[in-house]
């Protein structure tokens, strides 16, 4: 339970709706809902401690399967991965601002 080394990051498609469980051995599980980026809405991240690496991910499809493959916000998936390190403390369990949906 040391410090966190790394930060890992899956987006799931059809048939992975869900990656990161206590029951999977991860701590620190939190959901992160209605993230707005630059590029569109997250509208569910799941985020959980592995050993010394931070594991978050994104349902391709969202968290009630509002996008379709070709709806999907893909750059607001990388945009959230590419500075996650930055913007996790300032997640909280309701919405995040760059933008504000309540």
């Amino acid at each position: 339970m040391g410090k966190i080394t790394s930060h890992i990051g899956f987006i799931g498609g059809s048939g992975l709706e869900q990656l990161i469980d206590e029951d999977d051995g991860y701590r620190d599980v939190k959901t992160y809902n209605n993230i707005v980026t630059p590029y569109g809405i997250i509208s569910q991240v799941q985020a959980g401690t592995l050993g010394s690496k931070r594991v978050y991910f994104i349902s391709r499809h969202g968290r009630e399967r509002e996008y379709s493959p070709n709806e999907a916000p893909y750059n607001a998936y990388l945009w959230f991965f590419a500075n996650v390190k930055i913007i996790e403390t300032f997640m909280n369990d309701k919405a995040y601002k760059i933008g504000r949906i309540n």
